[in-house]
């Protein structure tokens, strides 16, 4: 219930939408382009948070932001090839990487 009443406010999904772009782009990713920021701004990299990008995508699968989710996993897949050398993504010793096989439509 909570999910369809902030999906049918278009000013929160702007902002939502908004936030997303902004963290997306402190780690070099143009979420709308689906592709990395070039040349990347002095301090635009990934910061190793892997929780903060599986709640992210999380939250996209939640709400069902298809495109958003796909351009996120890209990123995803792109940082566990070339930033962590393969690794998967972990916040302690719990794993995240069901962050990469999050599928819409849910139902």
């Amino acid at each position: 219930a909570d999910v369809v009443a902030l999906r049918s406010d278009s000013e929160w999904r702007e902002r939502y939408h908004e936030g997303l772009a902004l963290v997306a782009a402190s780690w070099g990713w143009d979420v709308a382009a689906c592709s990395r920021i070039e040349p990347p701004a002095p301090g635009m990299a990934y910061s190793g948070w892997d929780v903060r990008l599986a709640k992210m995508c999380r939250s996209l699968y939640l709400f069902e932001e298809d495109t958003l989710l796909s351009s996120m996993q890209t990123f995803a897949r792109e940082v566990q090839q070339k930033e962590k050398g393969g690794a998967s993504f972990f916040y302690g010793r719990i794993c995240l990487d069901e962050l990469l096989y999050f599928q819409l439509p849910r139902r």
